[in-house]
């Protein structure tokens, strides 16, 4: 199961028509949503990321863990 962050860029929060739109994506679930412009997910596909690339003012990508040496 990967990460993923999703944010909206436009004026104001998020629409929650996109919101709904993403969630209702088969194994799509939602680690925080404390921001109104921000969503932290977790899914086991990354179907849902080309319903997001339609959607205007959103990015979204997978998230990535550095870990440093020494």
């Amino acid at each position: 199961m990967s990460t993923y962050v999703l944010y909206f860029r436009g004026p104001g929060a998020a629409p929650q028509k996109d919101i709904e739109q993403i969630l209702e994506h088969k194994g799509v679930h939602v680690i925080d949503h404390s921001s109104a412009k921000m969503l932290l997910l977790e899914s086991d596909s990354d179907a849902f990321l080309q319903d997001v690339s339609r959607m205007k003012n959103w990015v979204a990508s997978r998230k990535k863990e550095y870990h440093l040496i020494g």
